[in-house]
């Protein structure tokens, strides 16, 4: 598997290759440890009770990362603003929350019926508030889908939906 190399980064391709090869073998012995041990027995991993242990320990180091993280990053838009409505703090009656433009459906497949596309972004591109939103959107989307397996609590000081 290989990360290609974006063009804006100035570094030798070859330099950019092994720089990711620890981060390659790093996530695939979390997927063979994230599935159940007759599929690793039938893919011919190797999975002792010592990665067991590692990957646990690498569980709630990455849990504890994911609950200092601000609401703002680590829930997605449409999910804080609904905890936020719960609390009082947006009105019941608030516009319903668009994910960010990056999370749309490919280009060629916004208008098929089974996916939602939102009619704009949220904030208009040139706004004051456009490039601070895309950015905190990015990295919220960063972080959710890097840390999801672990955020099995609810947000800060709130508790789980019946």
């Amino acid at each position: 598997m290989r990360i290609p190399k974006p063009k804006f980064v100035l570094m030798p391709t070859p330099i950019w290759d092994q720089m990711f090869k620890p981060l390659v073998a790093g996530q695939r012995w979390i997927a063979a440890g994230l599935f159940e041990p007759a599929v690793r027995e039938k893919a011919g991993m190797r999975w002792t009770p010592g990665d067991e242990v590692l990957l646990r320990l690498f569980g709630k180091l990455i849990e504890l990362a994911f609950l200092a993280m601000p609401d703002e990053i680590r829930l997605h838009p449409r999910a804080l603003a609904a905890y936020r409505r719960a609390e009082g703090r947006l009105p019941r009656n608030a516009p319903l929350v668009e994910a960010p433009a990056f999370m749309a459906p490919p280009r060629d497949r916004r208008g098929l019926p089974m996916h939602y596309f939102p009619p704009r972004p949220r904030f208009a591109p040139g706004s004051a508030l456009y490039p601070a939103q895309m950015i905190m959107g990015r990295a919220g989307s960063l972080v959710h889908n890097t840390l999801s397996l672990a955020g099995l609590r609810p947000a800060r000081g709130r508790s789980r939906a019946a």
